[in-house]
């Protein structure tokens, strides 16, 4: 059986190494085991920030985030098909917090 959580956030994440710090983070609270994530910078445009992706492969599965500077807008999809994984929205919430990143919504699927 597969889960997919698609998580709708606001707030700032500057830096590839940072986006790949919540990715991680958030794989730890969902009890998935990182096998490799590599991220990618996208060029800037006009005075803005650039967009980052970060792609992570697990053990069980796989998750991908990508930011949206000039909204402020991030996503995080995590899809596992473990029936190990046991999602804690306050263990996620924690990570969520400790980054400033404001959850708009979230849905598994």
């Amino acid at each position: 059986m597969q889960h997919t959580g698609v998580y709708h956030l606001q707030g700032y994440v500057a830096k590839p190494g940072q986006a790949l710090r919540i990715t991680h983070d958030v794989a730890e609270a969902l009890g998935l085991h990182l096998v490799k994530s590599m991220s990618h910078i996208f060029p800037r445009t006009t005075n803005s920030t650039p967009g980052i992706t970060v792609a992570s492969i697990f053990e069980e599965s796989h998750a991908a985030l990508s930011t949206y500077p000039e909204t402020s807008d991030v996503y995080l999809v995590v899809s596992c098909c473990s029936r190990r994984m046991q999602p804690s929205e306050e263990a996620i919430d924690n990570v969520f917090r400790r980054y400033h990143l404001k959850l708009v919504e979230e849905q598994w699927i």
